[in-house]
């Protein structure tokens, strides 16, 4: 004796849900598009609204950026049930970044400091050696890698605004939101 499912799909509901799935899917691409790097820079460089991130209301300011005016527009067509399950996507995809980003972080920075003063403990005259006469390779490796984690703050910010602009939408339209808080408010 088999449990059968509580709910199941009609053949003629599959296409329907198939359909609604890959709209969702299309709306997040257009949605996460709005919020590439470039744009970011151009942001927070050459807009008034950018300087408002350095003020204590930066939820206002989500909404009157560049990125947020067009993702608002992409927002404005979606009914409640999207906008709870895009949320959802969005959270999701924000707890990833962040993991993503605290991992980044302790592999670049707490695996070479380890590796330094370890190697100042056990061989200090070595790794001093090592150490100057990597110079300007030192340099360049300290200057990528910190590359890299600005790349990876950047990402795990931006993913955060994606999901704060759809709860701001949820919100604004008197919805509660249906989905966790995984993410950090950090």
């Amino acid at each position: 004796m088999t449990a059968e499912p509580a709910m199941a799909v009609a053949p003629t509901n599959a296409a329907a849900a198939g359909r609604d799935r890959e709209a969702l899917w299309a709306v997040w691409r257009r949605l996460t598009t709005e919020f590439r790097f470039v744009r970011l820079v151009r942001h927070l460089v050459g807009s008034r609204s950018g300087w408002g991130l350095y003020e204590v209301d930066v939820v206002s300011t989500l909404k009157a950026t560049p990125m947020g005016v067009s993702a608002g527009a992409i927002l404005a067509d979606l009914d409640a049930p999207q906008l709870t399950a895009l949320a959802g996507i969005a959270r999701i995809n924000a707890a990833r970044n962040d993991a993503l980003w605290k991992m980044a972080a302790l592999f670049y920075v707490s695996g070479p400091v380890t590796a330094i003063l370890a190697g100042f403990q056990v061989a200090p005259e070595f790794t001093r050696m090592i150490m100057v006469g990597g110079g300007f390779g030192f340099a360049l490796i300290i200057v990528g890698v910190s590359a890299s984690l600005l790349g990876y703050y950047t990402i795990n910010w931006r993913a955060g605004q994606v999901a704060a602009l759809i709860e701001l939408e949820l919100i604004e339209r008197g919805q509660a939101l249906a989905v966790p808080d995984h993410s950090t408010a950090e």
